[in-house]
């Protein structure tokens, strides 16, 4: 019986993270400070801020109502600057695809959410 209501709950979120719903408060507060947490542990890197607060960024985005478009633009800005120094190295960098991150957060009591990008 537990599998099946963790079953019906994750489908809720699903449904909730794909209709754009606004998360609670103590949520979205949460998650700002993941986001700040990794802005003091990969600050020396654009690239590597870039690359682990995408997950975070969309979802303050999405079901926070926070206007995240500067971090965004920054962050894409980083990985072309990134490409591009590779390419004049001759390493090769013929693409911006960023490799696959996924975030998981605990949400409120027993629940989470995971956002990949």
């Amino acid at each position: 019986m537990k599998i099946v209501t963790t079953l019906v709950l994750l489908c809720l979120m699903a449904t909730a993270a794909h209709a754009g719903e606004r998360w609670p408060a103590n949520v979205c507060a949460g998650i700002a400070k993941y986001e700040q947490d990794d802005e003091k542990i990969y600050g020396g890197s654009a690239r590597n801020l870039a690359i682990v607060r995408t997950d975070l960024l969309l979802m303050l985005r999405d079901h926070c109502g926070i206007d995240t478009t500067p971090q965004m633009k920054a962050d894409v800005a980083a990985i072309d600057a990134h490409v591009a120094r590779r390419k004049a190295a001759g390493g090769g960098g013929t693409s911006t695809v960023r490799p696959m991150n996924c975030t998981t957060l605990r949400l409120d009591r027993d629940m989470s959410t995971t956002t990949c990008n």
